[in-house]
């Protein structure tokens, strides 16, 4: 039975601990991410997160072709390939 009470505790400490984690993340996000809207011809300067060394983290210029309600965008390149990309808006 005290086997039972003190797995409930632990149980519990990990339920608060998982909360405040939770509750600094929100603030976080709350401070420094900016909700941004894209709308059909705006212009973007997508960030590609999969870099390789000594290249920049920037696709280039690109335009807006369509907007999803998903949050995904497609865009276009402006170079004279002009290849449609699909991305992540937020």
């Amino acid at each position: 039975m005290g086997q039972l009470i003190e797995l409930d505790e632990i149980r519990q400490e990990a339920f608060q601990k998982t909360n405040l984690v939770q509750q600094k993340r929100s603030r976080w996000h709350e401070k420094y991410i900016k909700e941004r809207k894209f709308h059909r011809g705006d212009w973007a300067l997508p960030f590609d997160s999969m870099f390789k060394k000594f290249q920049s983290h920037w696709l280039g210029t690109c335009e807006v072709e369509n907007v999803f309600d998903n949050g995904s965008v497609r865009i276009r390149t402006i170079d004279e390939e002009k290849n449609p990309l699909l991305v992540n808006g937020h």
